[in-house]
């Protein structure tokens, strides 16, 4: 028989509730929270989750079209 290892405090500390993954797979974010707690169960920094190969990563992990930023009016 395998052992399987404890999870650690930090890796709880990145835990997603299921009811809220259940919903972000779903591509259904509700709040700013949502993108929060994705962010911090990937292991994003915030500004490194503003980058575009992390916003295609977020897309391809929830399967969601998470909106590009938008550019500010020149």
């Amino acid at each position: 028989m395998t052992d399987i290892p404890e999870l650690t405090a930090r890796q709880l500390a990145r835990a997603v509730p299921a009811r809220v993954r259940k919903r972000l797979i779903q591509g259904r974010f509700e709040s700013g929270d949502d993108i929060a707690a994705l962010r911090r169960f990937v292991g994003l920094t915030q500004p490194a989750s503003r980058e575009p190969w992390a916003l295609a990563y977020i897309r391809s992990v929830t399967g969601s079209r998470i909106a590009e930023p938008r550019k500010a009016p020149r």
